[in-house]
């Protein structure tokens, strides 16, 4: 594994101090989640769809409440 360079203005550790580029990343864990819990649960893709979709909506609703602040910022 080699390292290369990264012109970072922000550097965030998470809980455990490991450092990730969430940007280069999130993208495909994000999908790849959705799809493992539909997996687990035995969901078709419309249900997947409309279970996620409300899921969503509903932590939007809630995200301006239920936030981490951490040095000021949500």
């Amino acid at each position: 594994m080699s390292l290369k360079p990264v012109d970072a203005a922000l550097v965030v550790f998470d809980f455990d101090g490991t450092l990730t580029d969430v940007d280069a990343h999130a993208e495909a864990f994000y999908a790849a989640s959705r799809q493992a819990l539909a997996d687990q649960l035995g969901w078709d893709e419309a249900e997947h769809a409309r279970k996620w979709a409300a899921a969503f909506a509903a932590v939007m609703v809630l995200s301006a409440t239920a936030t981490w602040r951490v040095g000021g910022r949500d």
